[in-house]
């Protein structure tokens, strides 16, 4: 793991851990240092602010600055985030967000620490899809990854079947209940290598997947 200031070797970021106790890491950027996004799915109480509050502080403890986008309970934040920095960047209104997004579009240079924008919940996708979308085609450039948590992976959790994709595409997620929501062929397109579980899962058990690789994991609170 790397703490440094610029991308330029592999980040990865403290998850959680399998069932015999070996550690789980979310990988932030590519081995050459360019970011990844990913998604986190799973019903409402399965653990998916927990996770993302998980993240934050792994990434502050790498130097990494975090950035929460929660939209869905207005001012009144998911008591995981409790658990988060204390001095990450919190946003909460739809129209702070466009703000805040399209200053950031403006930039035409990276700032010195990489960024991790964590989106809790899809109000905050659907408000601005476009605006995601330009960050993630611009995320090298300005040192940023995405991560995404989503009750489920239908098209109105995200507001564009682009912005979807996108998310997607480093086939990397943390999956979250026995449910998703969406249709095993989605599901399977979506998330690599993922095979819904048989049995009830407990609060923040569920499958940690990347590019078609999965293992079982439990977050660490």
């Amino acid at each position: 793991m790397s703490s440094t200031t610029t991308a330029t070797r592999a980040i990865t970021l403290p998850l959680g851990t399998t069932p015999t106790g070996q550690s789980v890491h979310w990988n932030l950027t590519d081995q050459d240092g360019r970011p990844q996004h990913g998604l986190i799915v799973g019903p409402t109480g399965f653990g998916g602010s927990t996770a993302l509050a998980r993240l934050a502080t792994s990434a502050h403890n790498a130097g990494v600055r975090p950035a929460i986008v929660a939209l869905d309970r207005g001012h009144h934040l998911d008591p995981a985030w409790d658990q988060a920095p204390w001095n990450a960047a919190r946003c909460v209104d739809a129209d702070d967000l466009i703000r805040d997004m399209d200053e950031l579009l403006a930039q035409a240079d990276p700032e010195p620490a990489m960024r991790l924008v964590l989106v809790d919940g899809a109000c905050a996708l659907r408000a601005a899809p476009g605006q995601w979308l330009s960050l993630i085609r611009r995320a090298a450039q300005l040192q940023i990854s995405i991560v995404a948590r989503v009750h489920s992976l239908g098209l109105a959790e995200f507001g564009d079947d682009v912005l979807r994709s996108h998310l997607a595409a480093h086939g990397q997620y943390l999956a979250l209940g026995r449910s998703l929501g969406t249709s095993a062929a989605l599901a399977a397109d979506l998330l690599p290598g993922y095979t819904p579980p048989v049995d009830r899962q407990l609060p923040g058990v569920g499958v940690y997947g990347h590019a078609g690789t999965t293992t079982a994991v439990t977050v660490t609170a």
